[in-house]
């Protein structure tokens, strides 16, 4: 009985560890990406000016000596296609972004509260049957 909800909670355990640190793998403080800001372009611009446009937009925020202080740029932009293009506007060796967890949320109506405590209720009241099928059986 005892067996079998220590192997439950580690597996669940052993799962969250290994997608933290997934995610923690992607993440560099150092670099900037500003690829999809100046993508938008695309929106705006003639398809014979946006690599002029996408490259305006990644030149005006790099500046190595105010703000994030980013000392190297790789910038590139590039026509594949007739309408598609390769941009890249990176920036990189910047002072380390320092990561928060504030979270600012609204409460939710009462309606919607009511709701999701008897979503909770109902799960929960699933899981511990199921549980109890194990143990008991």
């Amino acid at each position: 009985m005892t067996q079998v909800l220590l192997t439950v909670f580690a597996i669940v355990a052993l799962f969250g560890a290994v997608h933290s640190q997934v995610e923690n793998d992607e993440w560099d403080p150092t670099t900037r990406d500003r690829t999809q800001q100046c993508d938008e372009f695309k929106e705006w611009t003639k398809v014979e000016y946006f690599c002029k446009a996408f490259n305006n937009c990644c030149e005006k925020a790099f500046d190595p000596l105010n703000g994030d202080k980013c000392q190297t740029k790789t910038q590139v932009c590039e026509k594949t296609g007739d309408d598609s293009f390769h941009t890249v506007c990176q920036y990189q060796n910047c002072t380390e972004m320092i990561t928060t967890t504030t979270t600012t949320t609204t409460p939710l109506p009462r309606e919607e509260y009511a709701n999701s405590g008897i979503n909770v209720f109902t799960a929960t009241s699933i899981v511990v049957s199921f549980l109890y099928q194990i143990i008991v059986v």
